[in-house]
């Protein structure tokens, strides 16, 4: 017969937490996702397709490269956000990303917080050290060559919200374009730029070039820029949705509040302590 201490010996009594707390790890992770959505809003732009743009609504020299373009296989016209597009074509503004800026953006955000990342890099590396260590070893008397081992993986340095946004990210673009191969899986609009010193990702190599006061009298064309924009076909509502069912700091606070609006009310202090 079993004795009350050997049925106890995988119980643990503990006190519920009466504070919200969260990992130093967890918080520094959580900072970097939400700041690499915003980063991901401030970059988001609208194409709006050609056959619906009205090209009186442009300077006459802008108009006519718009056409030319057009004619040349420009498919959309890019406008930086959604209030900057005539409230008559809003029904027609898709949400794009620049595909080098997602992978640059995404490529920060893994450099800074994504622990797969840094494990894999590392193990690339060490994996990549070791086979030229094998191949030198006959010449071990003249290259002292430490010994490396890859530190083994630790799944509490990885958030489900940082490993479920990198994956998103990378689908995204993997759908699109292999950056193996070289490959577009998806055509991308191609985008006139009316205004190409607004746009988010600086000036053009065209636009730094200074002319001479000659070249410029003489330059009558309004040369425009075309940038090769992917649709973001449910991208930001999906990090959108991450945010929001990872979000637990919101969830508690908002929880927090609508405990003490209704102990406020309903339960006085003089109640509550009975």
């Amino acid at each position: 017969m079993s004795s009350l201490t050997d049925r106890t010996d995988d119980v643990r009594i503990t006190e519920e937490p009466l504070t919200f707390e969260m990992s130093e790890e967890w918080r520094r992770q959580w900072q970097e996702f939400e700041h690499f959505i915003e980063r991901m809003y401030h970059f988001l732009c609208y194409a709006v397709p050609v056959e619906v743009v009205n090209y009186d609504e442009f300077p006459e020299p802008i108009a006519k490269a718009m056409k030319v373009m057009t004619a040349n296989g420009a498919t959309h016209v890019l406008y930086m956000s959604m209030s900057s597009i005539p409230d008559y074509q809003k029904e027609y503004g898709i949400p794009v990303h620049k595909m080098s800026q997602v992978t640059k953006l995404l490529l920060t955000l893994m450099r800074k917080s994504d622990y797969n990342w840094f494990h894999e890099k590392c193990k690339q590396t060490i994996a990549h050290y070791n086979h030229l260590c094998q191949f030198l070893e006959d010449y071990a008397d003249k290259v002292t060559m430490p010994k490396l081992e890859v530190p083994k993986y630790d799944q509490d340095k990885t958030t489900p919200f940082m490993t479920s946004c990198v994956s998103a990210v990378r689908d995204w673009k993997e759908a699109r374009y292999d950056s193996e191969t070289k490959i577009t899986k998806m055509l991308p609009f191609r985008c006139i730029v009316p205004h190409p010193a607004r746009t988010p990702w600086g000036r053009t190599v065209r636009e730094r070039k200074i002319l001479t006061k000659e070249e410029y009298e003489d330059d009558e064309t309004e040369h425009l820029v075309i940038f090769e924009m992917f649709s973001d076909d449910g991208l930001m509502a999906n990090l959108h949705h991450l945010k929001e069912m990872f979000d637990i700091q919101d969830a508690w606070e908002r929880a927090t509040v609508a405990l003490g609006a209704m102990n406020a009310r309903f339960y006085p202090k003089e109640d509550t302590k009975k």
